[in-house]
C-alpha cells in the first residue's frame, strides 16, 4: 500500500534584516534600470526620476513614489507586470528580480529616504560595474578633494563644473566626480544638475 502524499505550498517574501541603503542599494538599481528613460533629456510618460522631488511629483500615472506605501507607488505598480505587458519597467532587457523588487519595496517602506539635493543620471552596466570596483578600493582611501576649492558664480547664465579627485593609499588618485554624491547645503542659492554647479539666488552656500 503506498502512503499518501502531503503537498505543501507556502510563500515566502524577500525581507532584508538591516535598513536600506540608498546610495549603495537603490542608487544603483534606479540609475541602471530607470533613468535610462526617465531623465531630463528623455521624459518617458512625462516621469522624471533624477531627483527625489520628480519621483513624488511622478508623471502620466501618478506618483513614482508615495513615502511609507510601496503599493500605492507607481514605481512598483509598473515593475511587477508581466513581461509582456507594455507597460511594464524597465521595458527592455530582464525585469528586476525578486530581490530588487523586495529591496524597493522595503526602501519605500521606510520613508524612501533620499540624501538631500542629491541628483542621479544614469548609468550603464560597465559604469555601475567601475563604481563596485571603485567600492572595493574605498578602505585604501586617504583624501578627497573637490576642485576648485570654491566657485564664484556671478551672473545667472554662469555654471561650473565640479570636479573630485581621489588619494589612495598606494598613491594613485582617481577622478571619481562620477561616482560621487554631489550635493548643496542651500538650494535656494545654488542647485546641480549633475555635475553642473548653476546659481539660484544671491547667497553663499556650501
Amino acid at each position: 500500500m503506498k502512503a499518501p502524499l502531503a503537498l505543501i505550498l507556502t510563500s515566502t517574501s524577500l525581507a532584508f534584516s538591516a535598513p536600506i541603503d540608498f546610495t549603495s542599494q537603490v542608487q544603483p538599481l534606479i540609475e541602471s534600470k530607470c533613468l535610462e528613460c526617465h531623465n531630463p533629456d528623455k521624459v518617458k510618460g512625462d516621469l522624471l526620476m533624477h531627483t527625489a522631488e520628480a519621483m513624488l511629483k511622478g508623471g502620466e500615472g501618478g506618483p513614482a513614489l508615495v513615502a511609507g506605501q510601496p503599493d500605492k507607488s507607481e514605481i512598483i505598480k509598473r515593475i511587477v507586470l508581466p513581461k509582456d505587458h507594455d507597460d511594464i519597467m524597465p521595458p527592455k532587457g530582464e525585469p528586476l528580480s525578486s530581490a530588487q523588487t523586495a529591496l524597493l519595496k522595503q526602501w519605500i517602506a521606510e520613508g524612501a529616504k533620499w540624501p538631500q539635493g542629491l541628483v542621479l543620471k544614469h548609468k550603464s552596466p560597465e559604469e555601475i560595474k567601475a563604481a563596485a570596483a571603485l567600492q572595493k578600493k574605498l578602505p585604501t582611501l586617504e583624501s578627497i578633494e573637490i576642485l576648485p576649492g570654491s566657485y564664484a558664480l556671478e551672473l545667472k547664465p554662469d555654471f561650473h563644473q565640479v570636479i573630485v579627485t581621489a588619494k589612495f593609499k598606494d598613491a594613485t588618485t582617481k577622478d571619481v566626480t562620477a561616482f560621487a554624491n554631489h550635493t548643496v547645503t542651500d538650494t535656494k542659492i545654488a542647485k546641480l544638475e549633475g555635475a553642473l554647479l548653476k546659481p539660484v539666488a544671491d547667497g553663499a552656500t556650501e
